[in-house]
């Protein structure tokens, strides 16, 4: 028995060194292009020439600016959400959650598209306020159409991230405190803003980090140069000046940026909570009336930044259906094709990581982490920009190919599905590996007919993640597709792009019920998982 288990220690340790080498293979994909980028951004002898043009000091200092008062704004919005739903029971209570899923999936056009067709100068907010003399010009581009788009995507990493962990916190010591005292206020700043402060630092650096990579709502609800974002010039100076050498310098420092923000993010380390059984409402108002009148605020907010979008591009689309059998079907396919190919790998690569996480320790699983989650700064904008550096003589070549733009976006969307499987691979009993290992059963053997057939919820949460990333990315599909071979939210941009917006309302209704599918799917399986 000894000599077995020895030899199935070999084993396994050959099986450890290949995977990581596979999962180093993959993870090449986004390194290489991205090393080549920042050597040919950052060691050209004109690289820092971009400060002394006072345009792009306006674009570096309104990107950041943006970001921030995007994230702090939508850090209001959800933490007021979050504590609510952990310290209330109201109607709607468990479909707030659910939907706050849908917020953050939704693609980014058509989110656009749903603000520029409610806010913006043609849209019916503005029919309204003309009735009363009211222009509404000078609010229907810039500032507020993009920072309440960003609120509507990033207000749920706060009420999922912080109002999770006040739902699994055990308030033992709040409940002495009180029992002893001391005020509510007080319990809230020395007990329960430390518990949930990794929570709330990582919700607001990862909100940060999204809302100042933004390309499409900028791009499409800014409306001007004076509105342009670090994505938006180097998507400008690819496409429009084609001048890639200046695309690289943004693109460098937009990296640079955006890889301290992701140090700052995944530093932060978790701490341990206890299931809280218990519905305990503590930092609630005493009074009903007051309760009543924060549900009727937040529930206002809700309605302003996401019901009336939503149902506008329902509405409108709706009204705009006549579209070709054989187009749709056209477009259909390409999305799918892509999509399918884009969860494969990105699933593929979930699996190694995730096996390489949970099979090591110390350092090596840290390094493992820090890998998985690396894509995190990264835009497919900028990683598509890094393959066309690398291999220019190829970047005619892999137009109109599916393979090149699912790589991409496959990496992107790496960490998500990477931290679905990782949380699969938790939640499999140690001692039933122990007890296989222990009856003789290798490495190889245990992972394929124990840990492969548990995870099977998780792997189907993670390819629909992928494929729902897949459906409404633009960033890589812009720039390698052509007019032959088309997704839906590259042809909803270039509808939008012709100023044809009832055309672009009613694709946008076929990409809504395509995502409302797959989002489906992904609530059944996670209440699934939950209740297993």
């Amino acid at each position: 028995m000894a000599s077995k288990l020895d030899t199935n220690r070999f084993g396994s340790e050959v099986g450890l060194n290949l995977l990581f080498l596979l999962g180093v293979f993959g993870l090449l994909f986004l390194v290489v292009p991205l090393g080549y980028l920042i050597v040919q951004g950052a060691l050209q002898p004109t690289s820092f020439s971009v400060f002394s043009d006072p345009y792009y000091w306006h674009v570096f200092e309104f990107t950041y600016v943006q970001g921030l008062l995007s994230a702090v704004l939508s850090g209001m919005v959800g933490c007021l959400g979050a504590v609510l739903y952990s310290e209330l029971r109201f109607p709607g209570r468990r479909f707030l959650w659910n939907a706050s899923l849908v917020c953050f999936s939704l693609p980014t056009i058509l989110v656009a598209l749903a603000f520029s067709s409610t806010w913006g100068r043609a849209g019916w907010v503005s029919d309204v306020f003309s009735l009363f003399g009211i222009s509404w010009t000078q609010m229907s581009r810039g500032w507020f159409p993009i920072l309440a788009a960003h609120t509507f995507f990033n207000f749920p990493l706060f009420l999922r991230g912080v109002g999770g962990a006040l739902v699994e916190l055990d308030r033992t010591e709040e409940r002495a405190a009180l029992s002893l005292g001391a005020s509510r206020w007080y319990c809230f700043f020395t007990l329960t803003l430390r518990k949930i402060a990794p929570e709330l630092r990582s919700a607001f650096f990862l909100a940060f980090l999204y809302c100042s990579s933004s390309f499409l709502v900028v791009l499409l609800l800014g409306g001007g140069p004076k509105f342009t974002t670090l994505e938006v010039a180097i998507y400008q100076a690819v496409k429009i000046d084609f001048n890639l050498g200046i695309a690289a310098r943004l693109a460098v420092f937009q990296l640079a940026a955006a890889f301290l923000i992701y140090a700052i993010t995944v530093r932060n380390p978790k701490v341990s909570r206890r299931w809280s059984s218990q519905f305990f409402s503590l930092y609630c108002f005493h009074k009903s009336k007051l309760n009543h009148l924060a549900l009727v605020i937040f529930s206002l907010l809700i309605v302003v930044l996401v019901g009336f979008p939503l149902a506008t591009l329902l509405v409108d689309g709706a009204a705009s259906l006549a579209l070709p059998w054989d187009l749709w079907w056209e477009v259909s396919l390409t999305s799918l094709q892509l999509a399918c190919l884009t969860c494969l790998i990105s699933v593929g690569m979930g699996v190694l990581l995730a096996y390489l996480y949970h099979h090591l320790s110390g350092k090596k699983q840290r390094c493992v982490e820090y890998l998985a989650n690396l894509p995190l700064a990264v835009s497919t904008l900028v990683l598509t920009l890094g393959w066309i550096l690398l291999f220019p003589e190829l970047r005619w070549e892999w137009r109109g190919r599916l393979l090149p733009v699912a790589v991409v976006q496959s990496m992107v969307v790496l960490p998500l599905v990477y931290r679905l499987i990782r949380d699969g691979f938790s939640r499999i009993p140690p001692e039933l590996l122990r007890s296989a290992a222990s009856l003789g059963a290798s490495r190889r053997i245990r992972f394929l007919r124990i840990e492969l057939p548990l995870l099977r919820r998780s792997l189907c949460l993670g390819g629909l993640m992928a494929v729902a990333f897949s459906f409404g990315d633009v960033g890589a599909v812009i720039l390698f597709l052509t007019e032959d071979l088309m997704t839906w939210p590259l042809w909803i941009f270039r509808l939008m792009a012709k100023y044809e917006f009832d055309a672009a309302a009613g694709a946008g209704l076929y990409l809504t019920l395509w995502m409302v599918l797959i989002l489906g799917l992904m609530g059944r399986l996670e209440e699934k998982e939950r209740h297993a």
